[in-house]
């Protein structure tokens, strides 16, 4: 089954120049030395597939807002930005076309940045190499990729009927980590988490209550198949307890 995630086009175009300095030393609208860059609004254009794992059917979708994601540029081979903007609102806001020196240069864009190890909000992002040319608007584009190990854990039909029906005699706390961050389900927060780095084996920790009693904590270990989970998957995770059993989606290792 494939799920499709969509990239995000930053597509820089030259829509108009703006002139700074003294107009004996413009060329093309520009200050000795320097030139332009341009941005337009963000699209969804090009879809990418990500492997899925323990899943049969269903489709994925991310409620991405281009308009705010970090940009930074820098120049290349450098980790020093030049210019930084909060979102791509931000530099919009800021006029156009950007003026910068000329010279070789790298753009950056992500979906947010980064403060801990695992996130409510799927990560990506993405960065292009470009050069500035005297009095020149250039045209250039950044394209932004999934960049996480996502894991979403579904409950099976028969769980959510006990459940439902006797909400005092049934509950779960389920534990997710890649040996460098958690994430936790329960009934009342199941949000899928993202983790930012891959890992050998995600380590799965479940403590469950069936007609009444509460169970030890079990452990499992997922991997892909004989392959160690990577950015860029995403893990289905399936708990089923009913009335004397507890079972979960494993794979084999």
């Amino acid at each position: 089954m494939k799920y499709i995630i969509y990239s995000i086009l930053f597509l820089m175009a030259g829509l108009g120049i703006t002139g700074c300095g003294d107009s004996d030393n413009l060329k093309g609208g520009f200050a000795e030395g320097t030139g332009g860059l341009n941005l337009k609004e963000p699209s969804t254009e090009k879809e990418i597939d990500i492997p899925v794992i323990y899943t049969r059917s269903g489709d994925i979708a991310f409620d991405l807002q281009p308009e705010t994601f970090p940009v930074s540029i820098y120049k290349k081979g450098s980790e020093t930005s030049v210019k930084s903007f909060e979102s791509f609102a931000a530099l919009i806001d800021a006029g156009s076309p950007l003026v910068l020196p000329v010279g070789e240069y790298t753009v950056k864009a992500s979906s947010f940045t980064p403060s801990e190890k695992v996130s409510e909000k799927p990560y990506f992002d993405g960065s292009t190499d470009f050069e500035i040319e005297e009095g020149e608007v250039l045209n250039t584009s950044v394209k932004c990729f999934f960049k996480s190990l996502g894991v979403e854990l579904r409950l099976s039909d028969r769980f959510k009927e006990l459940l439902a029906a006797q909400p005092e005699n049934y509950d779960y706390t389920v534990t997710v980590s890649n040996e460098l961050a958690t994430w936790t389900f329960d009934k009342k927060e199941m949000k899928t988490g993202y983790f930012l780095d891959g890992c050998t084996r995600l380590i799965v920790k479940v403590v469950v209550k069936m007609g009444g009693q509460t169970y030890p904590e079990r452990t499992w270990y997922f991997k892909n198949g004989e392959n160690a989970p990577q950015i860029g998957e995403y893990y289905i995770i399936t708990l089923d307890a009913g009335k004397s059993e507890l079972k979960m989606s494993s794979c084999k290792l």
